[in-house]
C-alpha cells in the first residue's frame, strides 16, 4: 500500500502548493485560479480532465508526452507530478512542444505488462487513444492497487527517468 499512500500525499502537496500560489498571485494584484484535482472536472470513466495538466505543460514548453502517455521532461524523465495555476499575471514560458522527443526509445512500451502502449509516438494532433489503451492500463493498475501495490513500470523504465534517478 506504500504506492497508494504516496500518490495521495503527492496530490495533497500539489494542492497545497497550488492554493498557496493562487493566494500569492492574488495578493500581488492578479487574478489566479489553482487548478486542483477537486476544481478540475474529470471524467473518471475515461480518466480525462477538462483541462489536462499535461496539455498546459506541453503548451508551456516544459516537456512532451511520452509513448506511455506520461508527461516527460529532459531533466526528470517521467518522474514528475504536475499542478497548475491559471492566471493573468505576465509570465515567461518556453516554446510549445508539439512532438515527442522520445526518438526511437521504446523502453516504456516494452516494460508494459499488459501491452497497453501503442507504437505510435505522441504529437499534439493525436488523441490519447492513439498512443495508449487507457482501459487496459487502468484495469491493470486498479487490480494492482487492490492487491496492495501499483504499476510504475513505464515510468521507471523511461531512460530519462533512469538518468535522473542515477544522479540522485
Amino acid at each position: 500500500m506504500k504506492n497508494i499512500g504516496s500518490v495521495f500525499i503527492a496530490i495533497d502537496k500539489l494542492t497545497e502548493i497550488a492554493l498557496k500560489g493562487e493566494e500569492y498571485i492574488k495578493n500581488i494584484g492578479y487574478d489566479a485560479f489553482a487548478l486542483t484535482m477537486t476544481r478540475n472536472e474529470c471524467d473518471m470513466k475515461k480518466l480525462l480532465s477538462i483541462l489536462p495538466y499535461k496539455t498546459i505543460a506541453t503548451k508551456s514548453g516544459l516537456g512532451w508526452i511520452g509513448r506511455s502517455a506520461l508527461f516527460v521532461t529532459p531533466e526528470y524523465g517521467s518522474a514528475v507530478a504536475l499542478g497548475a495555476i491559471l492566471t493573468d499575471m505576465p509570465l515567461e514560458f518556453g516554446k510549445a512542444i508539439t512532438d515527442s522527443e522520445c526518438d526511437d526509445c521504446t523502453n516504456c512500451q516494452e516494460a508494459c505488462p499488459v501491452g497497453a502502449i501503442n507504437p505510435q509516438k505522441w504529437n499534439d494532433r493525436l488523441s490519447r487513444d492513439d498512443i495508449i489503451d487507457i482501459e487496459k492500463c487502468s484495469k491493470y493498475i486498479m487490480n494492482q492497487f487492490k492487491a496492495g501495490s501499483g504499476c510504475t513500470k513505464c515510468m521507471s523504465e523511461c531512460k530519462l527517468t533512469k538518468e535522473y534517478l542515477k544522479k540522485e
